[in-house]
């Protein structure tokens, strides 16, 4: 019996072993590197349960730096694997690994990068579905494709872009299981 994809994944989000599989999220962060601007950001993410210690997180942000001369989104997606057990509350230590793409846009340029990080970070339990939480992530971003936005542009002033930049993010999290 051929069992469709959707429905699928749904008996697998209803099965015990992931109870409480979905969790949704928001996030606060502060991004610094070589070569770019500091910058701070929000962001919304979701983290499925994959195992009782491990999840995949797949996560949005927006950010620009204090000036906003230029605004980045990112779209990312992360391994996350628990260090102790959740079930238990209290604290919860966690590894990650992830990548995904970012676009950069101001007046005079879009660029488009890819980017792999690494990471720790630490969930308080607020409860038995809810979770306070701090990470820091480690990541270099490169150049995939740059160009001028559309309509007639008279640059005066190119800015010089890195092609390839390493950076470091912290994030404050507040998650709720679903």
């Amino acid at each position: 019996m051929r069992i469709v994809p959707g429905i699928a994944l749904l008996l697998a989000l209803s099965s015990p072993a992931l109870a409480g599989g979905l969790t949704v999220g928001a996030s606060l962060s502060q991004t610094g590197g070589d070569e770019i601007d500091d910058t701070a950001g929000k962001g919304a993410f979701v983290r499925l349960r994959t195992g009782s210690r491990s999840a995949l997180e797949v996560d949005l942000a927006r950010s620009s730096p204090e000036g906003e001369s230029y605004t980045s989104t990112r779209l990312g997606a992360a391994l996350v694997f628990d260090l102790s057990d959740r079930a238990t509350g209290g604290i919860t230590p966690y590894a990650l690994a992830g990548g995904g793409v970012t676009r950069t846009e101001s007046q005079w340029w879009i660029g488009d990068h890819r980017h792999l990080e690494v990471g720790a970070g630490l969930d308080v339990a607020l409860g038995r579905r809810a979770w306070l939480g701090v990470d820091a992530r480690l990541g270099q971003r490169d150049l995939v494709r740059d160009r001028l936005p559309n309509g007639v542009v008279i640059l005066i002033y190119a800015p010089s872009v890195p092609e390839h930049h390493d950076y470091a993010t912290m994030r404050l999290t507040l998650s709720f299981a679903m």
